[in-house]
């Protein structure tokens, strides 16, 4: 959460509209689905090969863009890459 939390600091200081939500419970997709009202896109990271993104993908039923950021080499996601998915 730590490179999300700092690719959201960087992408505010640009002006732009972003928020983050970490899960702390093992089903957050009802959450995820109402984000979906809101966003124009969604940004799913997961260090593995992304499970995770496709339950987003099926509850949001492209009511918003869904992108995935996903490492499997041990590496943590930097802030970086999420700020590229930002820009796609």
């Amino acid at each position: 959460a730590r490179s999300a939390r700092h690719a959201m600091k960087l992408a505010r200081d640009r002006g732009e509209a972003v928020g983050m939500i970490k899960p702390l419970t093992l089903w957050p997709f009802p959450h995820i689905e109402s984000i979906a009202e809101r966003a124009r896109r969604i940004i799913v990271v997961e260090m593995n090969r992304g499970q995770i993104l496709g339950e987003v993908e099926r509850l949001v039923h492209g009511k918003a863009e869904v992108v995935g950021v996903n490492r499997m080499d041990g590496e943590m996601v930097t802030p970086f890459e999420i700020l590229h998915a930002l820009e796609i």
